[in-house]
């Protein structure tokens, strides 16, 4: 469980970072389309309106040299050759219309004019505006009723000896211009358009929107320097022409410079999503696979673990049926000296009530110590599937009278609090299993070490929380450094035995009885501390 929950959190910690790389790589590509357009953009319009700034340019000086044929003639007598300049001026300067406004009151256009009634040039703006400003004026853009599209007017003083006495202009249309705007065609389908400084649409590829009073939707936004802005659905950069009223415009839509990046970042999270349901879709099946080998892994170690308990008893009983038979010597001999006594005292005629009944009450206490001997042997091998509630000391105080008989060497005693409750609900023969291992190990030890004066053992017990502590101490010399991390491992002995004792007993302590088994300290004393849960759930 902890394992499978691992390789999700890894496989979700790799998504992430996955993704998280992939949602930076399209931003980072967004940002770098945006800019390769912006760029595009700024670079066809300073080309564009080069070209627009130099056809003003060219028009500028054409109406100077017209200027300068109309300066000496007078608007009253040399009317019809002004006409003529105009006219001819006209067509080569490629002027949609050229006329003069002067002092007199008087106008000349090279076309046809119906004046309104007390028309006067003098009071028209652009003959104010050119007078007051003395050099070229450009006007706004305004829409020519005649040519059906829009125009400006490109204006200069008529100057005899300082003094101004008319003004010329030449009417340039934006149709002479129209291809060098709107043939132009950024990638993406992105196009330009022209708008005045009051954004009224002048030239724009859908022709609808010229002349109709249309205004180009744009806000807050300074008119006079070449800036790029976008909104919720498209990229557009501005550009104004030098010497007039005239902004360039460039726009593309976001969907379309966007739109392959956008394919390229799906085609990328299907292929993610793809991936990851085949690695759902396999690990799953992994898992299954590892979940089944674990199962049979756990199953054979079962076993093994099974096998090892059984030898471990095996061993066990041996040493119990020695211990049983060194309990049974003392009193199987006083049975016999009880009845060699009333065999004797009845072949010397002294056998009376009060020797014959005294002799058969020690045998029958005899026999009783037997008997007791042999059910607690019998109890204590005895299989339980299910906990008991049994007291701590009364099945210890069982385990040490199988193992030692009355008059051992060995002192031991059990220590413990008057007022402690010692009742628990555990596993009472998987308990007393491991005392014994620990007890006899301690008593082998001690036997084994001849120059200890008073060889004993002391069991404390003492409560926690939810555990009963049972510590077993001996005086014998101990357990050598070298060994006392290797104690609990399987196969390993200090006194040529299974070496499976240890091994048994901390993992029944730690996988029965709901507790652990560890080596306190390893000489002088050696401590071993036992923790059985006081209620263990069944």
């Amino acid at each position: 469980m902890v394992e499978n929950f691992y390789n999700n959190r890894l496989f979700i910690v790799f998504s992430i970072i996955f993704l998280s790389l992939m949602a930076g790589n399209y931003a980072l590509n967004r940002s770098f389309v945006k800019e390769i357009l912006i760029n595009e953009q700024l670079n066809i319009l300073k080309s564009s309106s080069y070209r627009i700034e130099k056809w003003i340019e060219n028009k500028r000086l054409s109406l100077q040299s017209i200027n300068s044929l109309i300066t000496h003639l007078d608007s009253k007598k040399d009317k019809e050759a002004i006409r003529d300049i105009l006219l001819q001026s006209q067509a080569i300067a490629n002027f949609s219309s050229v006329y003069s406004g002067y002092e007199t009151g008087k106008s000349i256009s090279s076309r046809n004019f119906n004046e309104p009634k007390n028309y006067d040039p003098r009071l028209r703006p652009w003959y104010k505006n050119t007078i007051a400003q003395t050099s070229t004026y450009i006007t706004k853009p305004y829409a020519d009723v005649g040519l059906q599209t829009s125009v400006i007017s490109i204006c200069q003083s008529i100057v005899e000896n300082h003094l101004p006495k008319g003004v010329l202009c030449g009417i340039l249309s934006f149709n002479d211009i129209k291809n060098e705007i709107l043939d132009l065609r950024l990638e993406n389908n992105g196009f330009l358009f022209l708008i005045d400084n009051e954004l009224n649409i002048l030239l724009h590829p859908n022709s609808a929107l010229e002349l109709s009073k249309a205004k180009f939707d744009i806000k807050n936004i300074d008119l006079n320097k070449t800036l790029n802005y976008e909104t919720n659905d498209e990229i557009i950069t501005i550009k104004p022409l030098q010497n007039s009223q005239l902004i360039l415009v460039a726009k593309t839509l976001k969907k379309n410079i966007y739109h392959k990046i956008n394919i390229q970042f799906l085609r990328n999270f299907t292929i993610y999503l793809i991936s990851a349901i085949l690695f759902i879709f396999l690990g799953y099946f992994y898992n299954q696979r590892v979940k089944r080998e674990k199962e049979m892994f756990e199953k054979a170690k079962q076993e093994y673990e099974i096998l090892l308990f059984s030898q471990t008893k095996m061993a066990e009983l041996g040493q119990m049926v020695g211990a049983i038979s060194h309990q049974w010597i003392q009193p199987l001999n006083a049975l016999g000296i009880l009845l060699g006594n009333l065999v004797q005292f009845k072949k010397l005629g002294r056998l009376n009530d009060e020797i014959f009944y005294d002799n058969i009450d020690r045998s029958l206490k005899n026999i009783d110590y037997m008997t007791n001997t042999m059910s607690i042997f019998k109890n204590f091998y005895k299989v339980e599937e299910k906990p008991q509630i049994f007291d701590i000391k009364e099945a210890i105080d069982d385990t040490i009278f199988i193992l030692f008989s009355q008059h051992s060497k060995i002192k031991i005693r059990i220590s413990c609090k008057k007022d402690i409750d010692l009742t628990c609900k555990n596993y009472i023969n998987e308990f007393k299993q491991i005392i014994t291992c620990l007890i006899q190990n301690s008593k082998q030890a001690l036997n084994n070490a001849k120059d200890i004066k008073e060889p004993k053992i002391v069991i404390s017990i003492s409560k926690e929380d939810e555990f009963f502590n049972v510590r077993v101490i001996d005086n014998a010399k101990g357990i050598e450094d070298g060994f006392k991390d290797k104690i609990f491992k399987p196969f390993l002995s200090t006194k040529n035995s299974s070496g499976l004792g240890l091994y048994i007993s901390k993992l029944i302590a730690s996988k029965k009885c709901g507790g652990n088994l560890v080596l306190l300290k390893n000489k002088k004393p050696t401590i071993f501390l036992l923790k059985i849960a006081k209620q263990i759930k069944c």
